[in-house]
């Protein structure tokens, strides 16, 4: 009886060995899993700093694009506002004499051509 009882504790022994090999088996494969989805997100999160950055500096270059334009634009109207004060300050017979004087140029450069 005695050995029938040593060899059911070797059994029961030798099981829950085999229970305990097998629960550290299935934990060694989850920490693996693990270290590789770790490792996918760490990749994703840099692709995505990545794509910020130069997001960022689109945008950075569209704000100064922008200011350029807007300057260019103050520019423009007020280049207009000025021509436009000169002609209003042209009387007719001074915007008359403009204009023949252009026309006797446009024939100076018809005639040199």
């Amino acid at each position: 009886a005695e050995k029938s009882a040593t060899a059911a504790r070797m059994t029961v022994a030798t099981s829950a060995g085999n229970v305990a090999a097998a629960e550290m088996i299935r934990l060694e494969g989850e920490k693996a899993e693990l270290a590789r989805g770790k490792e996918e997100a760490e990749e994703a999160a840099t692709q995505l700093k990545g794509k910020l950055e130069e997001a960022e500096a689109d945008t950075a270059r569209a704000r100064k694009a922008l200011e350029d334009a807007e300057e260019r634009a103050r520019a423009a109207q007020a280049d207009a506002q000025e021509a436009r004060a000169i002609a209003e300050g042209m009387s007719a017979e001074t915007l008359e004499k403009a204009e023949l004087r252009a026309r006797a140029a446009e024939a100076q450069v018809s005639e040199l051509e």
